[in-house]
């Protein structure tokens, strides 16, 4: 076994430091990195001992040539893990007044990001799954309903308290404010998820299926809501096998795991209507733009209910088709210079009087009771003229009206429907003081 080198013990030394600070976990991911770093460099170059002697060309870039070439192939994820890990260690010690030179590690190092869609369950695989996991009903299948009810990550689920159930309702009239205390997670942030009745039960079932009392467990374990019956947490690994045999067993078409829970309660959220916003909070993501993502996997329904509400909207406004005629009818229909000799003898035997105005407002009558205009008074007082007064002479000679009023319409086209004799009185009203007509 070769002994440990300068560089070996100055990685392990800064690490040592970092645990300080940071979660054992993340330590392990820390030394994970160094240890591939440092193995690749024992290997390639062996005579490579001092922090002054690592330079960009040829060991950092023949050591990212060789993350590349592995097998099987490392996925960019762990690639830029890796080098993110390494690169935060050396800018440590370089500040730290090690002999490591600048820049050996740059930001185009790094892979591309890959950006992977969530995968919620199919409604299907999600209703096979719950009764498979109801019909268990132990400690794992209970936590499992839990985690898809609130949308925890599994790592949140297994830090849960025992007391983590709270009434935040102070008004007694208001029992149903309730909610989950998620402690510290992947993002070092607390949040409080609203809890249901089905939470409040999945809840109660776990704390009448788990360990012995808190009294009898050692100080270390008796406040994680999630205790086997031996008094020992439950694991990741336990959650995982239960999944797996639970889909199993359900007859669930693909594999399931355990993050997928978490996507499928943050897409059903979605499609129900909660906003991003508000969606952000109870997954607890820092940005929104991790939340943005959800959005991609409902396109599918966002194109439904769009061609939907299309389809709706058209409903309301089709056009009504006329039926179709009978030719019998439209023979007798009577022509246009018909209508217009008819409306011409109409209004040359109306008789004078209040009501020998009515055709010429026919469009436009007034209510009942009154008083009418100015316009309207003036055209009554020169319809109700008798024969004398009006200044077109045929007009005045008896049988002769309708046949002049029918010369006159056939002249001009049927355009002026009043008869001549009415629009020559329009042209004698009397005019104001200032010249123009009176309206």
């Amino acid at each position: 076994m070769n002994s440990p080198t300068s560089l070996d013990r100055i990685f392990d030394e800064q690490l040592q430091t970092l645990a300080a600070t940071l979660r054992q976990s993340t330590i392990g991911y820390y030394r994970s990195a160094v240890n591939r770093f440092l193995r690749y460099l024992r290997a390639a170059y062996p005579q490579l001992r001092t922090p002054s002697r690592l330079r960009r060309d040829p060991h950092i870039l023949s050591w990212l040539r060789s993350l590349g070439q592995q097998t099987p192939p490392l996925s960019n994820r762990s690639r830029r893990a890796c080098l993110m890990c390494v690169r935060r260690l050396l800018d440590d010690l370089i500040s730290n007044g090690q002999p490591f030179a600048e820049g050996l590690i740059q930001r185009q190092d790094f892979p591309p990001r890959d950006l992977y869609l969530p995968q919620p369950l199919s409604p299907e695989n999600d209703r096979l799954l719950d009764q498979q996991l109801q019909q268990t009903d132990d400690l794992c299948s209970n936590a499992l309903r839990l985690l898809r009810a609130t949308g925890m990550r599994i790592g949140e689920c297994l830090r849960l308290h025992h007391d983590c159930l709270r009434h935040l309702s102070p008004n007694p009239d208001r029992q149903d404010q309730w909610a989950l205390h998620v402690p510290l997670g992947k993002l070092h942030s607390e949040r409080w998820v609203p809890a249901d009745d089905n939470i409040r039960h999945f809840l109660a079932r776990i704390l009448a299926l788990r360990g012995p009392t808190p009294g009898a467990q050692p100080a270390t374990s008796s406040h994680w809501l999630l205790l086997q019956p031996d008094g020992h947490p439950v694991s990741y690994h336990q959650m995982r096998q239960a999944l797996t045999g639970a889909a199993r067993r359900a007859g669930c078409s693909v594999p399931i795991r355990p993050h997928q829970l978490r996507h499928t309660f943050a897409t059903e959220m979605l499609r129900a209507g909660v906003s991003l916003p508000a969606l952000k909070e109870l997954l607890g993501h820092r940005d929104i733009r991790m939340t943005m993502v959800y959005v991609a996997v409902t396109q599918n329904d966002l194109q439904r209910q769009y061609h939907l509400a299309r389809q709706t909207i058209s409903r309301r406004h089709v056009m009504p088709e006329l039926s179709a005629l009978d030719p019998a009818v439209i023979a007798n229909l009577p022509t246009i210079p018909a209508i217009l000799q008819s409306l011409a003898c109409n209004s040359a035997t109306t008789k004078p009087g209040a009501n020998s105005i009515a055709w010429t407002n026919a469009s436009s009558p007034s209510p009942p009771n009154s008083t009418p205009s100015t316009h309207q008074k003036n055209e009554g007082t020169l319809a109700g003229q008798p024969a004398s007064h009006c200044p077109n002479r045929p007009c005045r000679e008896p049988g002769n009206e309708a046949a002049s009023c029918s010369r006159r319409l056939a002249k001009s086209g049927g355009a002026a429907i009043r008869p001549a004799c009415f629009r020559a009185g329009l042209a004698a009203r009397p005019t104001s003081r200032r010249g123009g007509r009176i309206h």
